[in-house]
């Protein structure tokens, strides 16, 4: 495409394939902006922010993930290696049951023709009954699901009742006791 008399190629952005870092906690799948837990020192693993670390930059840094002589952030940590490694293997496992999805789509996506010698109402009436069995397995999952429901709560019941009962006899005494 062109701009203003200049050719601009427009690429996809590329997709950061690392594993997000957090600045704050150092730990990995989330980062500062989304962390609820307590800072870590990227530098000496200590329970305190990396910006008032005390620890002089002559001295090795210690992980606050592995604990091994390297700072937190190192890319030849083990904890990061391992967590490459897992998310290596569930993208391609991912990538192999799409391809299967798409090979058994692409092969039975095309309509069999052969049969010309039907008239519309034929076909038609044919199409009627496929939706008519699948209204009827939809209604049966339906009662099933409704079963286990009703099932569920009764079991449910029978269980909480008798806490409830406990817990009120229990804040009874305790009213009692603070009474006297």
């Amino acid at each position: 495409t062109y701009l203003s008399y200049t050719k601009v190629k427009i690429e996809a952005p590329r997709i950061n394939k690392l594993t997000p870092q957090c600045l704050n906690c150092q730990n990995y799948g989330h980062t500062r902006t989304y962390c609820n837990n307590h800072p870590r020192c990227v530098r000496c693993g200590e329970n305190h922010r990396t910006d008032v670390c005390t620890k002089s930059r002559d001295l090795p840094a210690k992980c606050a993930l592995c604990n091994g002589d390297h700072p937190a952030n190192y890319r030849g940590c083990l904890v990061f290696k391992n967590l490459q490694q897992l998310r290596k293997k569930q993208s391609s496992s991912k990538r192999n049951t799409d391809k299967t999805e798409n090979s058994s789509l692409n092969s039975t996506s095309h309509p069999n023709n052969s049969n010309n010698s039907q008239t519309y109402s034929q076909a038609t009436l044919q199409n009627k009954n496929p939706i008519h069995t699948n209204n009827e397995h939809q209604n049966q999952q339906n009662v099933n699901m409704t079963t286990q429901l009703t099932s569920f709560l009764n079991e449910f019941k029978s269980l909480i009742n008798p806490l409830i009962s406990l817990l009120t006899t229990v804040i009874d005494k305790l009213l009692i006791k603070n009474v006297n």
